[in-house]
């Protein structure tokens, strides 16, 4: 027991992001599939999709992930332009994807959708890592 509390602490921002970020692929991936039902283009849904689902990122990023707290005004806007930045590439690069295999390739919209989804998670928890919520070091 002890060896998994230790586990918990030392891996703690890592299982919040995956638990975090498993919520906001649910609304994600839910979002786009309602809206490419509905009809609309993979690009429109996904953007759609992707609006509110970093919305949802950000917040729950800065509060419980990162505890990103306590910042000027001036840090807060760096620090939700670099947050939206890195989202608004991945967020190019996952449509990109998905027009290519979901328009031109014929490929199945949800599991396109989901191996996406899965590549952005890891390079979204990178950018957040290394630019967005980086420590102040004293």
């Amino acid at each position: 027991m002890k060896n998994l509390k230790t586990l918990l602490t030392q891996y703690k921002e890592q299982i919040l992001y995956l638990l975090f970020g498993g919520v906001t692929s649910v609304i994600g991936v839910g979002v786009y599939e309602l809206f490419y039902r509905l009809g609309f283009a993979s690009w429109f849904a996904n953007t759609v999709s992707t609006v509110l689902a970093v919305t949802v990122a950000y917040v729950t990023n800065k509060l419980f992930v990162f505890e990103s707290k306590g910042l000027s005004r001036r840090e807060l806007w760096r620090e939700i332009v670099t947050f939206y930045g890195g989202r608004l590439f991945t967020y190019l690069l996952e449509t990109g994807l998905l027009m290519y295999f979901v328009d031109y390739k014929k490929f199945s919209s949800i599991i396109c959708k989901v191996c996406t989804t899965v590549l952005v998670i890891i390079l979204n928890y990178v950018i957040s890592k290394l630019f967005v919520f980086k420590k102040k070091q004293p």
